[in-house]
This record gives structure tokens, C-alpha cells and sequence, in this order.
């Protein structure tokens, strides 16, 4: 089997994050990757982007990628996406399921029905069934288009856009295969802008929650910030919620369901933010280490850092993608 080659690219105000993976048969090796700070200039709003200012910011991006490897996945801002599961009578195929689907995300989205995109994946796997679900992907052509086009007037070839809970959950499966002690851990990201909780790979994606952090300066101006870490006073400013989220996990599915959490995102490694996030959630946590995770040296002689999670997790996704078309 021919090896694939993919390049996942996650775009966020405060950096760029590229890597390139390649997959030869079920092994996956990171070949190589970068980091672009300071790239919230080139967007016009949170979900688009400024065409001209993102393609002379962005275009070291595709060195990074042999030069015939030009195959992508992106992520897209998880607010720019709605996500939604629809019933449909079993046994549509073809144009009939397309329009079925359009058909009842209808009165679901606040687009106009002229300027959406959308994609959807079946549910249901059962033979035999009156009806199928499908968990349906809604978000505006002007952004897949805006999205798209920086990417392509960079040199490569979108192949995927997924969303950032998506990512996420793409790279939670990918260390759950690799260290299947962590299989029953929830993942925290704990981002620049946002901090994202993901359940456990057996409770419903659904179960996902994402929260918008607060300025960094009005973080660090409060007075019980003082002597702390920047990691230490973003986890705070969400560790209530995320301890009840947690808690409505093990409601849901059993308080032996959650073994801990996988700690990812750019604040993951910075001191004392381990300390601090077992503490408060009084579970075990793990951060998690895409170097190891590889099974080649990269070109780039820095190890891979958690920051680029949602990058690695698009870039798995898309070598899924490319192996089923």
C-alpha cells in the first residue's frame, strides 16, 4: 500500500500550527512541523480570514511538506460549525439522502439555506432498522470558501475541514489506540482563547463543552493571580466548570468510567499546571506527548508540544479520510 501523506493545519488568533504526518499501512510518523505566532491580524472576523494578509503570513506554512505532498486538513473555529444528530427513514442513498438531510437541518440552522455547506456521517449501523441516524456537520459556504482559498493559494490541496472538537477527538483516539491505559480519560485542552473538555471515547461526543477564557490581562491583573503561573490562572478561571462537567460524565456513565484526564493544549506543559489541575479535579492526569507518540525524528529538531494537538488530531483524521476514498 502506497504510504499517505497529509499536512494538518489548525489557524488560531494567537498562532499558526502545521504538521505533517505520513501513514504507511496502520503506522503514522511525524515527519515534520511549525509554529507561527501572532495571527490574529489576519482575520477579518472570528471566523474569517483576511485573504491577502493570511497567505503572505501563512505561506512558510507549505515548506514544511515535500513538495508533492500537498494534501490538508483544517481545522475550523468549533463556533463557526453547528453540529447536529437527525432521524431519517432507513435506506436512503444517493441525491434522495443528500436532500432528506438539507430537508431537515432546515429549521435547525440560522443560515440561509443559499450559503451552507454541510457534511454528515451515518450513525446507525444496525441491519434491519425503520430508521438511521445521522450526526450532520452545518456551516456557512462563505467560510468553507474563505477557509479554503487561503489554503489553496498557499500550494495545497484541502482534503478535509474539520471542526476543533473534531481535532480533538481525532488525536484522543489515536492515544487511546497507542496507550490503552488512557482509554477511559477525558481530554482537556487548555488553549489561548478557549478551554475544551471532551468525554471519554464511549460517552456521545455530544457531551463535548468548550469555554471561552477570559482576556489574559484581566486574568493576570485579579490579586489572587499573584505568584502564579500564566498556565495556573487560565485552568483556574475554568476549574469549577470543568469539575462539573466531569461530574455530569460519571453520572451519565459511572464514576469508574473516568480514569483521569489527558491534559493538552499550549498552557499543558507550563509549570505547575499539573499540580494544580489534579488537585482540583482529584483524578489522575496525564500530559499527553505526541513526540513519542511518532515513530520517525522529525526534521525539525524541537520536540512536538502539546500546543499542536489539534493540528496532529486533523492531520489523523484526514489520513482516515484519504484511506476510505
Amino acid at each position: 500500500m502506497a504510504r499517505k501523506w497529509i499536512t494538518g493545519i489548525d489557524i488560531g488568533h494567537h498562532s499558526a500550527k502545521a504538521v505533517v504526518l505520513v501513514c504507511n499501512g496502520t503506522d503514522i510518523s511525524l515527519v515534520n512541523h511549525l509554529e507561527l505566532k501572532g495571527c490574529d491580524a489576519i482575520f477579518s472576523d472570528p471566523h474569517a480570514l483576511k485573504h491577502q494578509d493570511s497567505v503572505k503570513k501563512l505561506k512558510i506554512l507549505r515548506k514544511i511538506a515535500p513538495l508533492f505532498r500537498n494534501s490538508a486538513a483544517i481545522v475550523l473555529p468549533e463556533s463557526a460549525v453547528i453540529s447536529k444528530v437527525v432521524t431519517l427513514e432507513a435506506g436512503l442513498e444517493g441525491q434522495e439522502q443528500e436532500l432528506a438531510i438539507e430537508q431537515a437541518m432546515n429549521h435547525q440552522t440560522p443560515y440561509p439555506m443559499d450559503d451552507i455547506a454541510l457534511d454528515f456521517i451515518k450513525e446507525t449501523e444496525e441491519d434491519n432498522v425503520a430508521v438511521e441516524a445521522y450526526r450532520v456537520h452545518v456551516t456557512k459556504q462563505s467560510i468553507v470558501d474563505s477557509w479554503s482559498q487561503v489554503i489553496i493559494k498557499l500550494g495545497f490541496r484541502p482534503k478535509l475541514l474539520d471542526t476543533n472538537n473534531g481535532a480533538l477527538r481525532g488525536v484522543q483516539s489515536w492515544v487511546c489506540a497507542h496507550t490503552p491505559s488512557l482509554a477511559n480519560h477525558a481530554v482537556l485542552d487548555l488553549g489561548c482563547v478557549q478551554a475544551t473538555l471532551l468525554p471519554p471515547p464511549a460517552l456521545s461526543p455530544e457531551l463535548a463543552k468548550s469555554w471561552v477564557l477570559e482576556p489574559i490581562p484581566e486574568l493576570q491583573n485579579r490579586a489572587e493571580s499573584q505568584f502564579k503561573s500564566l498556565s495556573e490562572v487560565v485552568f483556574e478561571s475554568v476549574a469549577g466548570r470543568v469539575a462539573s462537567q466531569l461530574q455530569l460524565y460519571r453520572s451519565v456513565a459511572g464514576k469508574e468510567a473516568i480514569d483521569g484526564v489527558i491534559l493538552m493544549g499550549g498552557h499543558a506543559q507550563q509549570e505547575g499546571v499539573i499540580d494544580r489541575v489534579t488537585k482540583a479535579l482529584s483524578c489522575p492526569i496525564a500530559c499527553i506527548d505526541l513526540q513519542r507518540l511518532s515513530t520517525s525524528k522529525t526534521k525539525s529538531g524541537q520536540p512536538l508540544s502539546p500546543c499542536y494537538a489539534s493540528a496532529v488530531g486533523a492531520a489523523i483524521n484526514g489520513l482516515n479520510w484519504l484511506k476510505r476514498h
